[in-house]
Order: C-alpha cells, then structure tokens, then sequence
C-alpha cells in the first residue's frame, strides 16, 4: 500500500540514490517552485535543505534543483501509479 510516508529513492548530486518520505518530495516540491518565485511557504527556506540532501554545491541554480525534485516526483508518481 502507497501512504505518504512511503519512502521513495531519488537520485542525488553524486550519482547515487538516497530514501526520502513521499511526503517529504512532494512538500519539496511545492516550496521549491514558490522559491524559486521568490515566496517563502514555510519558516524556514527549504532550499537549503534539499540542497544539503542531494550535496549540491552552493553554485548550483536553485532553478534546477526545483526542476530535478519535480522531475523526480512526477516520475515516481507515475511509477507507483498515483499519477
């Protein structure tokens, strides 16, 4: 059974995969397009975050790291047939 607290692999800076809560990409994902606008929808920025996570450089445009998480969400999605 497929719940939120379904853990997921993504695939991270370094070429490997690391678990994250299905819950927790799509959260990302959400806050990572708001900041990319330039809105903040938490107290705290989440960029830093799923930066640290994936062991992106700080040189590394948070557009595309928006881009790779929504990627990453909408495949898995469509992988477990939610989407």
């Amino acid at each position: 059974m497929i719940t939120p607290t379904t853990e997921v692999n993504i695939w991270t800076f370094n070429d490997t995969t690391k678990p994250v809560r299905l819950i927790t990409l799509t959260a990302w994902a959400i806050a990572l397009k708001a900041e990319v606008k330039g809105y903040q929808v938490s107290p705290t920025k989440v960029e830093p975050i799923v930066r640290k996570f994936l062991g992106c450089p700080k040189s590394y445009p948070l557009e595309d790291i928006s881009l790779h998480i929504t990627t990453s969400l909408k495949g898995i999605q469509e992988q477990l047939g939610v989407k």
